[in-house]
């Protein structure tokens, strides 16, 4: 499966929501815009930095009908709290990591130690 490389700024959150149509009239298209309540979440956001984007590919069907894809998205600034929290997430997940390695590691060792021998010397 391929997946397209997407540049996120460092910091930010890429969200966005496809939106499936069946007509080219600019006023039907708008009602059913202002109709999506996801895609007026976006309208409602109150942030000087979010990045909008919209994306539109139209499908000609046969009897003039029309198969149109449009993509509309927000790219914006995670809060302060959050990126602490995610960093703190990400780096106990990487603790987590390192010590379930470095137990591996020496459970190798222990498999790999040469087992003590029982004497038999010591009960003649």
């Amino acid at each position: 499966q391929m997946r397209a490389f997407v540049p996120v700024k460092e910091n930010h959150l890429l969200s966005g929501i496809p939106v499936h149509l069946s007509s080219v009239d600019l006023k039907e298209i708008r009602k059913n815009l202002f109709g999506c309540k996801p895609i007026m979440e976006y309208f409602d956001l109150e942030s000087d930095d979010a990045i909008f984007f919209t994306c539109a590919r139209v499908f000609p069907m046969p009897s003039t009908v029309a198969s149109v894809w449009l993509f509309l998205g927000v790219e914006m600034p995670l809060p302060e709290e959050t990126v602490y929290a995610l960093a703190k997430e990400q780096q106990r997940q990487i603790q987590q990591v390192a010590e379930s390695r470095l137990l591996a590691a020496e459970q190798r060792r222990a498999k790999k130690a040469p087992k003590p021998r029982d004497d038999d010397s010591d009960s003649s």
